[in-house]
């Protein structure tokens, strides 16, 4: 250390003695000044330089001095160290009380200079033991702060277990996972309320996995998201048997965009009319479920147990009978349903009469009605709004915008869209054909090894509700794109004018998932049924973007992309062509 540092009978320079301590600690090949280091920065702490204060020939109580301090350190660690290096700068900042350590944690696991796989249990254990002790805030884990891996989610466990909200959706999770969440849902120190689990495929086993750890009495679990999990009717079998056994904690469940079909929705109904069921708020869209899952859906809400509140049934194609069943539930004096969403349920005038003649009979409990991409008709909207005025009504919210004709096409294909092409954006190597509907790459002469692709953007920006169906050959990617600024819009290709980038990736080998470029994962064709054609389906209100198989008329979910989506996107295709494979796009209409 400099000897002008320390000059006797003068207060010394701290910033520099700090700064000069850091420096040494880490040129120190075996880290032998790391505990001198840490004991050093925490003397700067007030409330220990009062402890040692007949003991300290000087105390300093400058908070200026001690962001100095934490900026200094946080300037190390952006260098690329040693993850041991790199434990020592963290502790460092937990000594000083820096309030956003886990932040600096966060930023250092997701910036791809850690291959975290290659740390030993021990090495996290130390990591985990800084984030425990630090003054930030855990209430929140949430899974890709820290990177979307099940390995990093299995050795931060003990990070998650004294959070309140545990958020891991699209994180490439399994049955692993379940099995230790079971683990630490079942101990009494567990803190977690809410659980998010969506957008992985867990499949049935992995929640049968689960559910023993929400059945425990120690769990303290109020909400559980499982959708787009890839479960089946069987799953609810298993929740049905866990409102049945014992008092559940659970108050909200989100099983949606899971083929539950009508078996599984009876099963599961069977279960919530009991008496230990407390759940609250329900979540069934689109679960595959026609007018016959009203019947079981109509049991509960006349159940005198019931304390359901917050019903979704949503793109499922109940229709005017579906809504006559649940007019039935919503006589009952027992139902309190509050919040109803009945949005692209393929309704008509006839299903909307049926809701204003039950509103209007008795007084409701019901507040809020969304039947949005539906039919009313103009009969049908004008019997209903006129309950917004009608104080025995007790509606306070009704919504019924888009409405028409066009959305009473079943399932997902009543959002088809029409996509609109800039011609004179498209390259001489691209060819339309077949009235619009083709797009194929073509040569003139040789055939290179490899090329950059040829790209084509879509110029109408998409907006609320969308699908469409694209059938491939060859090499291509289908993207999903938002725009950038106007002024970093002077770029020679179209989709290099794009910010932001969800796209999915079709070769004979399989599919590839992608974000802004980056490769996030990959679907093996003998993990996935092989299909020549594939679908998307972009719903901008609720924040995501799914991709699917599609045989006939079933959909196989391949992965779904969650964003906040405040602005028109943008459809574009790669066409590449290696090994002399063509490679083409047909899309359902045409593109004009």
């Amino acid at each position: 250390m400099d000897r002008n540092t320390l000059v006797e009978g003068k207060e010394p320079d701290l910033n520099v003695l700090y700064q000069s301590a850091v420096e040494k600690a880490l040129d120190s090949p075996n880290g032998h000044l790391d505990l001198f280091l840490r004991f050093l920065l925490g003397l700067s702490l007030q409330t220990n330089q009062s402890l040692l204060k007949g003991l300290l020939k000087w105390t300093t109580n400058n908070s200026q001095r001690n962001q100095h301090t934490d900026q200094c350190i946080k300037k190390y660690t952006e260098k690329s160290l040693c993850f041991e290096k790199m434990l020592c700068l963290f502790h460092c900042l937990n000594e000083t009380k820096y309030s956003s350590v886990v932040e600096e944690i966060q930023r250092y696991l997701t910036s791809g200079r850690l291959r975290t796989h290659d740390l030993s249990p021990a090495e996290w254990s130390d990591l985990v033991s800084i984030i425990l002790s630090s003054e930030s805030n855990l209430d929140v884990f949430e899974l890709k702060n820290y990177g979307d891996s099940e390995n990093v989610l299995l050795m931060l466990l003990p990070v998650v277990k004294v959070s309140i909200t545990a958020l891991l959706g699209g994180c490439e999770l399994s049955r692993r996972t379940c099995e230790a969440l079971c683990s630490i849902l079942s101990t009494p120190i567990c803190s977690i309320m809410e659980l998010d689990l969506s957008n992985n495929n867990l499949e049935d086993s992995g929640l049968d996995l689960l559910l023993p750890g929400v059945k425990n009495l120690d769990c303290k679990l109020e909400i559980l998201r499982v959708n787009r999990c890839n479960l089946s009717d069987k799953s609810c079998e298993r929740l049905s048997s866990l409102f049945c056994s014992r008092p559940c904690s659970l108050r909200e469940l989100d099983l949606s965009s899971n083929s539950l079909q009508d078996a599984g929705v009876k099963q599961l109904c069977a279960g919530l009319q009991s008496s230990h069921c407390k759940l609250e708020t329900l979540r069934l869209s689109l679960c595959d479920l026609s007018d016959r899952s009203c019947q079981s859906v109509c049991s509960i809400l006349s159940s005198h147990t019931s304390l359901l509140r917050v019903l979704d049934l949503s793109n499922n194609d109940l229709q005017d009978s579906g809504v006559q069943l649940l007019c039935e539930g919503l006589e009952s004096p027992n139902c309190k349903l509050e919040s109803l969403s009945l949005s692209g349920c393929m309704i008509t005038e006839e299903g909307c009469a049926s809701l204003a003649l039950t509103l209007s009979s008795k007084p409701s409990a019901l507040k809020q009605l969304d039947l949005s991409y539906n039919h009313p008709g103009e009969s049908g909207l004008k019997l209903l709004s006129a309950g917004l005025d009608d104080p025995n009504w007790g509606l306070e919210t009704l919504r019924t915008e888009p409405a028409g004709v066009r959305w009473l096409t079943p399932g997902l294909r009543k959002y088809s869209c029409q996509l609109t092409i800039d011609r004179n954006m498209v390259s001489r190597n691209l060819k339309l054909s077949e009235d619009n509907r083709k797009v194929m790459r073509v040569e003139e002469e040789t055939f290179p090894d490899y090329e950059e692709p040829y790209q084509l953007l879509c110029s109408n920006g998409l907006t609320g509700r969308c699908y469409w169906e694209v059938e491939w050959t060859g090499e291509i990617d289908v993207s999903v794109n938002r725009e950038r600024e106007e002024e970093d819009k002077d770029r020679d290709s179209p989709l290099e004018s794009m910010d932001l980038s969800w796209s999915l990736g079709c070769s004979d080998i399989g599919y590839s998932i992608w974000k802004d470029n980056t490769k996030l994962s990959s679907v093996n064709f003998s993990n996935h049924p092989v299909s020549p054609k594939i679908a998307m389906y972009l719903d901008c209100p609720a924040g995501t973007l799914s991709f699917f198989t599609v045989d006939a008329d079933s959909l196989s979910h391949i992965h779904t992309f969650n964003a906040t989506i405040a602005e028109p996107l943008y459809v574009g295709f790669n066409f590449f062509f290696t090994n002399s494979s063509v490679s083409s796009v047909r899309t359902t209409g045409p593109l004009c």
